[in-house]
């Protein structure tokens, strides 16, 4: 119930239609009782639309003015039958030109209805806007078909062929043929494809090719296939088949047209050698080796002096696979072999597919500005993929050398890349002598890293966790370092990279586990009590499946309680595989370790993975609440992240914590550990012994 004051309610319903009115075009009333037609606005955009003693006829007017595979839409609809409708059809202006419109139908009673129309091309709307900039493509590639149909249908009628058009939409297959008394199908064929599949026309072991040519033409945009179909005589004779693709603006297969000719077995020879060998199977382009092969060739018969490949592949693309599904990823895959096909011809430029989501394209380019146009043209082709964003790491090598051998044009090219992925302030790198630099640098540390750990030069630091508001030590954490007795200390971020992708770091994992064992077995052995230590677990040996055997085997020979080794998994393995990870995690729970996930808010996390989260804490990267402290709406984002994981029973950390301000503020939210240069930098055991106070 409503209570007014008192005062008369007065609501101006003609001011409210005039601005409803406003938002359309073109607006009419028709009423059936009297016959009449209303025209209440009218831009003079839709000529048809027009006040009139008929009204009935007019609107029979306006149907007929609507493009033909749009009339379905008044099939099953009475515009007196008291329901709304609603949509986006084409229909002719007063030019006599089809226009996308949204078309707004509302009944006043059972005898009249109005009827509201919007121009999308004139609209002032945004979101009417993008729509129909959709639209219009769409209208483009409708008169494309219609054109290249034209197109078949006059080479029909000059040449001796059978022109062929399957409609995958209504998997239909329609045949034109003027070949003389050579077809049994006679002139003109039209029947569903699986019926067409249960006649004698086409030979049995032929009867695969609907499937193959249409998995083919998912990936390539024309195909050449040999078939045998029956003469009017009841004989096979051999037919090649030219086959063309025709796809929507998002790169699906729609239709398929082509001719056929004769051939003799001769010729079927030759044209039934594909190089299938040369192709990658789910693109289209080139694979690595053909690629390869083809660089050089093409360097040494071209006679430009420019050449560069450009090399890419997608950020985080588990993520995306484990998000969206593996038919979702395996489209983006397909759908940027399809624009890579579409923008380079293949001739002066080559493109490829080198493994999953690793593509790159050979080109001739005049300057670096041309070059970096290329890049950008590839991005914007291929950024969205059915509304989703994607991210690419670019890596350029420009050819110097036309001698070079290609294997290592590609390895320069791949080093740019791999220099920027991850970076999110530049995403396109061009290789420099810097970067091979790089590449010795690392074979000289794989060199000494097996004498490293026999001689025990990596050495395990030790970086205090404190107690907020107590000011004393709780914890540590186990970071390594290594003393090399030439270079002296090695940063973590020059080895540490680069042990995660050979494998040596399962070994310096383990290594640094049994030492943080061993130091709080001294410790206890001292009569210290023993403050727990947490190590790192690297993405490769969470999916060790003797991980929990070698953790409990440490504890076993040490002696320990498992409470005072704590493990910490960063926050991105969470979504490298998340089953193997979960299956990883229940088994540590079960075996009683406490688990921390390292640098969480640093990639993809969000609240709602706290749910069913096995993790016992929490450790807030620096870079999340770096960021937050700055604003009072980020302070309140980091308030209700504390507060709801502590209501949830997760404990906090606080990583990098650099002053005394974001000390008092994570305090007052209720974090009350942390960790960070304004307590202590990693430091030797003997010193954080010191500053702990244990005196043995």
């Amino acid at each position: 119930m409503r209570i007014f004051d008192g005062c008369n309610v007065t609501i101006d319903f003609e001011r409210i239609l005039d601005h409803i009115f406003e938002v359309f075009d073109e607006v009419i009333f028709v009423d059936k009782n009297i016959n009449r037609l209303y025209e209440i606005k009218s831009s003079g955009r839709f000529g048809i639309l027009k006040e009139s003693d008929n009204a009935m006829e007019v609107f029979e007017e306006f149907r007929d003015s609507v493009f033909p595979e749009d009339k379905k839409v008044f099939e099953a609809f009475n515009p007196f039958a008291g329901k709304i409708f609603s949509s986006e059809i084409r229909c002719k202006n007063n030019a006599g030109e089809y226009r996308w419109c949204y078309v707004n139908m509302i009944p006043v009673n059972g005898d009249s209805f109005f009827a509201m129309f919007i121009d999308m091309a004139r609209s002032a709307n945004d979101g009417i806007k993008a729509k129909n900039k959709y639209l219009k493509k769409q209208i483009s590639a409708d008169y494309e078909l219609k054109v290249l149909k034209q197109k078949y249908m006059a080479i029909l009628n000059h040449v001796q062929v059978m022109a062929v058009e399957i409609d995958l939409n209504e998997e239909t297959i329609s045949i034109n043929s003027n070949l003389e008394n050579k077809f049994l199908f006679g002139t003109n064929y039209v029947n569903t494809i699986e019926e067409f599949k249960k006649t004698d026309l086409m030979h049995e072991d032929d009867k695969g090719f609907f499937d193959s040519i249409r998995e083919k033409l998912e990936h390539v945009r024309y195909a050449n296939m040999n078939i045998r179909v029956k003469n009017i005589d009841g004989q096979f004779f051999n037919c090649s088949m030219n086959l063309y693709g025709v796809y929507d603006n998002g790169g699906k297969l729609r239709s398929i047209i082509g001719a056929a000719t004769e051939v003799h077995d001769a010729d079927c020879e030759v044209k039934m050698k594909p190089e299938a060998n040369e192709l990658d199977s789910w693109t289209g382009l080139l694979n690595g080796l053909a690629f390869c092969k083809r660089i050089e060739k093409l360097l040494k018969s071209s006679q430009s002096e420019k050449y560069a490949l450009i090399v890419f592949d997608i950020e985080h693309f588990k993520y995306v696979n484990e998000v969206y599904g593996l038919k979702f990823a395996n489209d983006v895959i397909k759908y940027i072999g399809f624009n890579l096909k579409n923008m380079f011809d293949g001739t002066k430029n080559l493109t490829v597919r080198f493994l999953n989501d690793y593509f790159g394209v050979f080109v001739e380019y005049a300057d670096d500005d041309e070059l970096n146009d290329t890049i950008k043209n590839i991005n914007s082709k291929i950024t969205y993929y059915n509304d989703i964003k994607l991210k690419y790491a670019y890596g350029v090598y420009k050819v110097t050398n036309k001698l070079l051998p290609s294997r290592l044009i590609c390895d320069y090219a791949n080093m740019a890349r791999k220099s920027v992925k991850g970076n999110y302030l530049n995403h396109v790198a061009f290789y420099s002598e810097s970067m091979k630099q790089r590449i010795i640098e690392d074979i000289n540390i794989e060199n000494d890293m097996e004498t490293a750990l026999d001689e025990r030069q990596f050495l395990m630091y030790l970086q205090p966790k404190y107690n907020i508001r107590t000011a004393k030590i709780v914890g540590a954490e186990a970071l390594v370092r290594w003393e090399h007795p030439l270079k002296g200390i090695i940063r973590p971020n020059m080895f540490i990279p680069l042990f995660e992708k050979n494998g040596f770091i399962m070994q310096l994992d383990t290594f640094i586990w049994e030492e943080a064992c061993r130091v709080i077995k001294k410790w206890s052995d001292n009569g210290e009590a023993p403050i727990p230590i947490s190590v790192n677990v690297s993405r490769i040996n969470v999916s060790n499946p003797q991980l929990v055997s070698i953790l409990d085997s440490l504890i076993e020979k040490y002696g320990i309680e498992k409470k005072y080794l704590e493990l910490e998994i960063t926050e991105t393995v969470y979504y490298d595989d998340q089953v193997s990870l979960m299956k990883t995690l229940s088994k540590l729970k079960q075996a009683g370790y406490t688990l921390l996930m390292d640098d969480f808010g640093s990639g993809f996390s969000s609240l709602s993975m706290l749910e069913n989260t096995p993790f016992d804490v929490l450790k807030i990267d620096r870079s999340f609440f770096n960021e937050k402290m700055i604003t009072d709406k980020g302070k309140k984002i980091i308030r209700y992240t504390i507060r709801l994981s502590n209501d949830i029973g997760l404990n906090i950390v606080a990583e990098g914590v650099e002053t005394k301000e974001q000390a008092d503020y994570l305090l007052q939210c209720g974090c009350c550990v942390a960790q960070g240069y304004y307590y202590s930098k990693p430091v030797t055991l003997e010193e954080f012994e010191r500053i702990i106070g244990y005196t043995h």
